[in-house]
């Protein structure tokens, strides 16, 4: 075995056949200028079991040219989740999770 060549104790093992995907969409609603997508996020474990966490809410969109993802989070409302974090202006949600000393 020859040192730097990744194999031996600590190499990664890999995987035979297909990996789960790793977001699976549960519902998928259009609303306004984009949609509304419920998803169940799965997450691969360094032993190589999944790990399935959510499901989540998230509102999808284009601006600019470009595909936007905004997180809704776990709520039984994504509409009147989405109208409150639209409301907010886009630096204020940032600028309250990390207060300046």
């Amino acid at each position: 075995m020859k040192p730097g060549t990744g194999e031996g104790q600590n190499a990664r093992r890999v995987k035979e056949g297909p990996a789960p995907p790793v977001a699976e969409v549960l519902e998928y609603r259009p609303h306004e200028d984009g949609y509304l997508q419920l998803e169940l996020r799965r997450y691969i474990r360094r032993d190589g079991s999944s790990r399935e966490r959510g499901p989540y809410w998230y509102f999808q969109y284009h601006e600019g040219g470009k595909r936007k993802k905004l997180y809704l989070g776990k709520t039984s409302d994504p509409e009147s989740t989405l109208a409150a974090k639209r409301a907010k202006p886009s630096g204020e949600e940032a600028s309250s999770r990390h207060p300046r000393a």
